[in-house]
């Protein structure tokens, strides 16, 4: 298990990766997200161009859901079952492992647009699940793990996301632009965060749904009253992943290099 004690105590800055699953991304999956299959090259590219100091942590998160806990979900009457626990459609069409090798990398599961939102099902509810995976994958939930099955305990979410506030700036990607990613956006503003998107590797979805941007399209999300005072403070801005790069890079650039101490010597007179 996680011990906070062993995690620093303010992030500078994470990367959040948020639901790029077959399900969501691929032409084929249960609720593809049109022309997401789009952003898995370019976010793959963004992955590998990163350094081990770009970011002090990574996190990817999972939208998952069962087939008897989905059919009392409130989404059940908007979209049908998608991500589905050990389907391929849970899985993620992006390398998290070429960032895992570079960053220290945590995984969350949550069965609701909001990752920062509470399982709107009830604790008592009885669900039936297929096996005692499901079950135990069920009940982390919002837990923050190194394991990317998500069967191995964690952090509770709210405990992991104590670390960030007004000195974290964190990178967003992923889909769908109009829902999980403004939701992530949201919740992590709301805890003091900056909050940069990155342009091309997110899509939308686009539905006439209020307070949710039509077009799906990220620079109209930013454009929601919801999100204007960040823009105007500052807290909120879109880049492209190239111009992020570059920013990270100009950065470490900037950064004082350390004095290299001269050798000490001893001198003898004869």
């Amino acid at each position: 298990m996680m011990e906070m004690n062993e995690m620093k105590k303010t992030l500078n800055r994470l990367l959040y990766v948020v639901d790029d699953q077959f399900d969501f991304v691929m032409k084929d999956g249960k609720l593809p997200v049109p022309d997401a299959e789009d952003i898995i090259e370019p976010t793959n590219a963004f992955f590998k161009a990163l350094k081990p100091t770009d970011f002090d942590e990574a996190i990817f998160t999972y939208d998952t859901h069962f087939i008897d806990e989905y059919t009392r979900s409130p989404e059940a009457e908007l979209f049908p079952l998608h991500c589905e626990y050990g389907t391929k459609g849970w899985e993620l069409v992006v390398d998290d492992l070429e960032v895992s090798r570079k960053i220290k990398t945590y995984y969350m599961t949550k069965n609701t647009f909001d990752a920062f939102g509470d399982n709107p099902l009830r604790a008592d509810a009885n669900i039936a699940f297929a096996g005692g995976l499901e079950k135990k994958v069920y009940n982390n939930l919002r837990i923050v793990t190194t394991d990317r099955k998500c069967v191995d305990a964690g952090l509770a979410r709210d405990a992991y996301f104590e670390r960030v506030n007004e000195q974290t700036e964190v990178c967003v990607t992923g889909v769908a632009s109009d829902y999980c990613v403004h939701d992530a956006m949201l919740g992590l503003l709301k805890r003091g965060a900056s909050v940069v998107v990155l342009s091309d590797l997110v899509k939308g979805i686009g539905t006439p749904v209020e307070g949710r941007a039509p077009s799906g399209k990220i620079e109209d999300v930013l454009k929601l009253d919801v999100f204007k005072p960040f823009v105007e403070a500052g807290k909120l801005n879109v880049m492209t992943s190239k111009e992020y790069l570059a920013k990270l890079d100009n950065e470490q650039k900037q950064k004082p290099k350390p004095k290299r101490r001269r050798a000490s010597g001893w001198a003898f007179k004869f």
